[in-house]
């Protein structure tokens, strides 16, 4: 939307992209890369370059500060492009709970947080860390969306319609729980820290407690 009009599906010069947008995200030069199931598209309005991995559906993508790209797979782990070349993370060559991701989210300290079918995986640097279960000793499951906040907080869903929060210091705090069946869609963090969290069946939740 240009102020104007909508520009459904297209870019300036006129090409299509694709109807099937699954991820889009700004990184610190103002780029923007747009995820598609079939293809990555990153630049800007008259400049857009596409790019293949030869891996299966991609769901998600993350820029960190070093300016590598982390893209998230349906069924490949994650592929991280380091500009000069790139790595593929699965659960054959490391720490992957499984090949299925579904979202990247990005720390202050440069952490990538990725939520997979299987739980949550955490890559530092070099380290990969795993995390499978709640304080409670329930397993999470299907970790479909994330958000970290300011202060280092990972918020996301698991298992459809729970929520949980989890700190850098590896504690959990206890799950947040809908009380009826509802699908959660959508998690976002605002500038105060306060999380937004949108659900088909339990309408819009706002969590004010949310460390800033």
């Amino acid at each position: 939307f240009d102020g104007t009009q909508f520009y459904p599906s297209l870019i300036d010069s006129g090409d299509t992209i694709h109807d099937n947008i699954m991820s889009i995200f700004v990184d610190g030069t103002n780029k923007k890369w747009i995820v598609t199931p079939a293809m990555i598209f990153n630049g800007d309005s008259g400049s857009w370059q596409s790019g293949n991995y030869s891996v299966s559906e991609y769901t998600d993508l993350v820029v960190d500060e070093s300016g590598t790209v982390w893209i998230a797979t349906m069924a490949n782990g994650i592929v991280a492009d380091y500009g000069t070349g790139h790595k593929v993370y699965t659960v054959d060559n490391s720490m992957m709970l499984s090949n299925i991701v579904n979202f990247l989210a990005l720390d202050s300290d440069g952490g990538i947080w990725a939520g997979t079918m299987d739980g949550i995986v955490k890559i530092s640097g070099s380290n990969m860390y795993t995390f499978t279960r709640n304080k409670d000793g329930i397993d999470f499951t299907d970790i479909a969306h994330g958000v970290v906040t300011s202060s280092g907080e990972l918020w996301f869903s698991w298992n459809a319609m729970n929520l949980s929060s989890f700190q850098i210091s590896n504690s959990y705090d206890p799950s947040f729980l809908w009380g009826k069946e509802v699908v959660i869609k959508s998690i976002d963090v605002d500038s105060r820290g306060v999380v937004w969290v949108g659900s088909y069946g339990g309408g819009l939740v706002r969590i004010v407690h949310s460390k800033k």
